[in-house]
């Protein structure tokens, strides 16, 4: 073992960064205080695209990232549980809506082409004589629709009809074209019944139904493995709890725990906050305890 002089040479290794670590914050109030970090960063002049949001599960990302669309309504979210009717990638008119939701332009063209692709492999599939439909047709079709409606599924509903008599392709006498519709919008009522319980009122409005699929912007929430080999200037993490980060089912978890901690710390550019909320449930009596490795860090952490 040789000792080894390291020294940081980056190009922010001289910038005043923050770094923080919350083990106060209430679990019940741990979306107040996301949002509170994300409207500093913001002041402080960081681009939403800069922002990352970071915890463990999908099951508290999308919970959260409801959460924060309806406490920020300003701002734009790129994260999951945030898709308000039926997300069925294999139903054939989730493919349709694809298309419908997504406007023309130069930047979606090679991703709309193969949406497109799709929906016409599909329709072959279905029995449709498709030799003279080709995938430019079909979105030149899908652009030329004028619907004026506000109310997302009532604009879906009406699209696919209006799209489907200019294909001339009528759908009751192709299996299981039906029936898939009938689906799509029974499960996408049930979908928007439950976010809109949750306090996402707006959710039904088309204008949120074309931010699913446009490009990505805005802030990033993430699962810490899903944001590997990213960078942001403003990193977030939640849920640094023991039995999350590790996962209660990891052998070595103290190893596992490193290296995760060592991913999410390293995604950031500038600033660091670390937050693990006290009095999350874990069972039926118990509550989870801050993740043992980052407890027993010895660092003098910022305050904000």
């Amino acid at each position: 073992m040789h000792a080894t002089s390291i020294k940081s040479a980056g190009k922010h290794a001289a910038f005043p960064s923050l770094v923080t670590y919350n083990q106060e914050v209430a679990h019940s109030d741990v979306h107040d205080e996301l949002v509170r970090l994300i409207q500093l960063s913001l002041a402080a002049g960081n681009s939403p695209e800069n922002i990352c949001v970071l915890g463990p599960w999908w099951i508290l990302l999308a919970s959260t990232t409801r959460k924060l669309v309806t406490m920020l309504p300003d701002q734009q979210f790129d994260g999951p549980g945030l898709v308000p009717f039926s997300n069925d990638p294999d139903n054939f008119w989730f493919k349709v809506s694809k298309i419908l939701l997504t406007e023309s332009s130069p930047n979606l063209l090679a991703r709309r082409m193969r949406w497109a692709n799709d929906v016409i492999k599909d329709l072959d599939d279905f029995g449709v004589d498709t030799t003279r439909l080709t995938p430019r047709m079909l979105l030149r079709e899908c652009n030329a629709l004028e619907i004026d409606e506000s109310d997302g599924l009532r604009y879906l509903n009406q699209a696919f009809t209006d799209l489907f008599e200019r294909l001339n392709i009528p759908q009751e006498s192709f299996l299981p074209l039906p029936s898939l519709r009938e689906a799509f919008f029974r499960s996408s009522a049930a979908r928007i019944e439950r976010l809109q319980s949750a306090g996402a009122s707006y959710i039904n409005q088309v204008s949120f139904f074309k931010k699913v699929f446009r490009e990505r912007t805005g802030i990033t929430v993430s699962t810490i493995h899903g944001v590997k080999g990213a960078e942001f200037d403003v990193v977030i993490a939640f849920g640094l709890l023991e039995g999350m980060v590790p996962h209660f089912n990891e052998a070595n978890g103290h190893v596992a725990a490193s290296k995760l901690l060592y991913v999410l710390s390293s995604r950031a550019r500038k600033h660091l906050h670390l937050i693990s909320e006290t009095g999350r449930p874990r069972g039926r009596y118990g509550v989870y305890s801050p993740t043992e490795s980052l407890a027993a860090c010895h660092f003098i952490y910022d305050s904000n």
